[in-house]
């Protein structure tokens, strides 16, 4: 296939305009790709050709994953370093702001770019214990609000 900079004369040069025209480009060399390489090239095309836009959905379904099993793993005592490198956290001021203004009857919306299939379990998935992204219990780290103002 090309070199990175092959690629990236072909975009400058202004024959790959989209990502549509990548994969033509790699679907007419699809020959010399691996089996493995192949089966994801061929179902990826076919979302694209499709419209799909979200096309990359192992990919997707993997980001889920991923990142739900960095999300409060940790046993309780395990040091804040150890957290940082190893875990998804949320910071305690930011929830305690969050908290404050539901209490006091503000609608607290989330927006993502993430597709669905980034954030909500598979019915394999769910059936294995996973939960929505959102619902998804993370370690709280920092200090509260109340303490960084000095009350």
């Amino acid at each position: 296939m090309d070199t990175l900079e092959g690629l990236q004369g072909r975009i400058a040069g202004g024959s790959l305009p989209d990502y549509a025209a990548y994969m033509a480009a790699i679907d007419a060399r699809r020959g010399e790709l691996s089996p493995a390489v192949a089966a994801l090239h061929d179902d990826i095309w076919a979302r694209v050709q499709a419209g799909d836009l979200t096309p990359f959905k192992a990919f997707r379904r993997r980001e889920y994953v991923e990142t739900v099993d960095r999300m409060g793993h940790l046993p309780e005592d395990a040091p804040l370093a150890q957290r940082l490198q190893e875990e998804v956290c949320f910071t305690r001021e930011v929830l305690d702001a969050c908290l404050w203004l539901h209490r006091r009857g503000c609608l607290m919306v989330g927006l993502s770019d993430k597709p669905d299939e980034a954030t909500a379990p598979s019915v394999e998935e769910t059936a294995r214990g996973y939960l929505p992204l959102h619902r998804t219990p993370a370690t709280v780290i920092g200090e509260g609000i109340a303490a960084l103002l000095g009350a």
